[in-house]
């Protein structure tokens, strides 16, 4: 722009989502004059609001990349006009919901809202410590089997019987026993007949 020698008023243009500074102004012109103005881009309160927590509990949340922390109920960014992602994190103990999404900013402040919950936890046992626990069960039950079966077949074996020696019983000794005999005598008289005793063995007819 080229104007004369003289004083000057000056204003610049608005210019949507930015602040010129300055914006306005006046200039004594005697010669070549340059006037410098710097643009900022117009931001807004961006608020993530969180409900569910309990007091004190710190939590966090990530807008257009920058991450804030807090304590409180709410975190507040401040961004230009456009759309921008957004994320909560997770909190331990608590289930979260609407943590992740989108928000627009468009000449005016914007916010979101999360909510979290107490959640419940299930336990759970890993693999590898169920398999573990599995395989000494079954150790544990392969040895009682092996004792019980053990034990049924002493109980079942059946017992051998006692061997004694024959017991000597002593022989009496043989006695010879004296035969007598009888032999009948002829009666004179036919009548009768008598008996006398013959001698004993080896010896002599009596006289």
């Amino acid at each position: 722009m080229k104007v004369g020698a003289g004083t000057f008023d000056y204003q610049i243009p608005a210019i949507a989502g930015y602040l010129a500074s300055p914006s306005s102004g006046s200039i004594t012109v005697s010669g070549a004059y340059n006037i410098s103005v710097q643009f900022t881009a117009v931001t807004y309160a961006v608020t993530v609001t969180e409900s569910g927590l309990s007091s004190g509990q710190s939590w966090s949340a990530t807008v257009n990349g920058n991450l804030e922390t807090s304590t409180g109920t709410s975190i507040t960014f401040y961004l230009a006009n456009g759309t921008y992602a957004f994320s909560v994190a997770n909190v331990s103990g608590y289930s979260v919901s609407g943590s992740t999404g989108t928000l627009k900013v468009n000449g005016a402040p914007a916010g979101v809202a999360v909510s979290f919950a107490p959640s419940t936890t299930t336990s759970f046992v890993s693999t590898d410590n169920f398999n573990s626990w599995l395989a000494v069960l079954i150790a544990l039950a392969v040895i009682a089997l092996v004792v019980g079966l053990r034990a049924l077949f002493l109980r079942r074996r059946p017992e051998q019987p006692q061997t004694t020696a024959p017991s000597e019983t002593p022989t009496p000794p043989t006695t010879e026993s004296s035969t007598a005999t009888t032999t009948p005598l002829a009666s004179s008289d036919g009548g009768s007949s008598s008996w006398s005793e013959g001698p004993p063995a080896g010896g002599s007819p009596p006289s």
